[in-house]
């Protein structure tokens, strides 16, 4: 069915159901993103670029992580899109001829470095674990559940009894 008689159907603009469809597509994808800021912690790729005390080529940020050739493609993208959405910085290194691009922290990526005085690695951590993230698919039997939050319900207590239980977590 084309957009036209879409918006027909529902009496709508081509143009407002097109920026319906973005906002929904944006939203659903936010997964995607938050499932790379997961992986972006889990490797340290934040804390290897500041150790590095220098923008890193991709290269040596493949060989620091031991990255399978298999993967080598898949990363270069993922960081490319991390780029893109403001987590890195793509930098040009004039005098290098062979590698003449490397990867830089943003303020956002600084925040993911372990150990700085704005270190926000522990709230990452928190955020996408899955018996946390198992609260948000509980969002029906929440809504219908008198007197439960969404971590009593995935976690069996409030969040943050369960943290002080899993010190660490």
């Amino acid at each position: 069915m084309s957009k036209a008689i879409m918006a027909s159907n529902s009496g709508r603009k081509a143009s407002e159901i097109f920026r319906a469809q973005t906002l929904l597509y944006n939203h659903l994808n936010g997964v995607i993103d938050t499932m790379c800021i997961k992986w972006i912690v889990d490797l340290g790729i934040p804390d290897i670029i500041h150790n590095h005390a220098q923008p890193i080529t991709f290269p040596e940020l493949v060989s620091i992580l031991q990255v399978a050739p298999t993967k080598v493609s898949g990363v270069q993208s993922l960081m490319h899109y991390l780029a893109h959405k403001g987590f890195f910085e793509i930098v040009r290194i004039p005098d290098n001829i062979e590698e003449p691009e490397a990867y830089a922290l943003t303020a956002a990526s600084e925040l993911l470095v372990q150990g700085s005085d704005l270190c926000l690695v522990p709230m990452v951590k928190v955020v996408v674990m899955p018996a946390v993230l198992d609260g948000w698919h509980q969002l029906k039997k929440w809504t219908y559940e008198d007197d439960l939050t969404l971590s009593d319900i995935s976690l069996g207590s409030p969040l943050w009894d369960f943290l002080q239980k899993k010190p660490g977590t």
